[in-house]
């Protein structure tokens, strides 16, 4: 009986649990509730890569793995913002610089740590995003702060570095339509 209870308390607390970190939450009522279209800004600054800060790593890197790179986080960029404009009711716009207007909201990805990965017939290293996502309201500071990391397995089926890449963009993306949904309910 008591192993019972515990199988069935376990099922009901896993079921709440998210797939983000929540490291701040407005509300309630949300701060992004009533928000009627989404800024979008990307920041590398706080990204990590094999270990290192994104600009020391790329010092490293000969020209044409630094423009490789440039291209992964485009595409990077494009599969993100593709995923959430296509899982919100409101519009989706990429900016260059941070900034949100009155009824819109901010969202900041702050991208922590980009694991490129490998695939080779006999070698595969997964690729790996973490990042977390800023969420400010109509010019107010910061109101929600969840972490996300998403990993895809590198094999047969997905060689390719930016495939990859777009597959973890796009699942952060459909995550942070969902969490904004979820705010827009709060």
């Amino acid at each position: 009986m008591t192993s019972r209870v515990f199988l069935v308390a376990s099922v009901v607390a896993l079921a709440g649990c998210a797939p983000w970190r929540v490291i701040q939450e407005s509300g309630p009522p949300s701060a992004l509730r009533g928000a009627n279209h989404i800024n979008v800004w990307f920041d590398y600054s706080m990204a990590s890569l094999g270990g290192r800060p994104e600009q020391a790593w790329l010092a490293t890197q000969p020209p044409d793995d630094q423009q490789a790179y440039s291209e992964v986080k485009q595409n990077l960029e494009d599969a993100f913002l593709q995923a959430l404009a296509s899982n919100v009711a409101v519009p989706v716009q990429h900016i260059q610089q941070p900034g949100a207007a009155p009824g819109g909201v901010l969202c900041i990805v702050r991208v922590q740590k980009i694991e490129q990965g490998k695939y080779a017939f006999v070698f595969a290293m997964d690729s790996e995003l973490d990042a977390h996502l800023e969420w400010a309201p109509g010019g107010q500071p910061v109101s929600d702060v969840i972490g996300i990391t998403t990993t895809v397995n590198a094999d047969i089926t997905r060689p390719s570095i930016i495939q990859r890449m777009r597959i973890a963009a796009t699942r952060l993306g459909e995550l942070a339509a969902r969490f904004f949904r979820k705010k827009q309910q709060d």
